[in-house]
């Protein structure tokens, strides 16, 4: 079940497993909480990202862990969800390179 974002945050609304333990007390997205901080897990979005709508999902890798799991989804454009991705990855401690290896060894394993 989804959680709805609160009428002031753009963000889309979240979805999967992992979401609730991500939400503030604001009910809004916190890529902090429950997630390792300094290089262990990365999120991810590219143009093969799309659902069926035409919106873009983001999702959330680790080191050396084959496959991802679903982070949100719901962004009305690429961009958008890139954005996203870099701030929470910068958040974690990550440029986006080092988000890339992260995103890479997981496509390895």
């Amino acid at each position: 079940m989804a959680d709805k974002a609160s009428d002031g945050d753009r963000s889309p609304q979240l979805t999967g497993k992992y979401s609730k333990a991500s939400v503030n007390d604001n009910n809004t997205h916190d890529v902090t909480k429950g997630m390792n901080t300094m290089g262990d897990t990365a999120l991810h979005t590219d143009a093969s990202m799309v659902d069926a709508d035409g919106t873009y999902k983001v999702v959330a890798s680790t080191r050396d862990v084959p496959g991802y799991v679903p982070w949100n989804t719901g962004w009305p454009t690429l961009g958008a969800a890139r954005a996203y991705v870099d701030e929470h990855n910068a958040k974690l401690g990550l440029t986006r390179d080092e988000a890339l290896d992260i995103i890479a060894s997981a496509m390895r394993s």
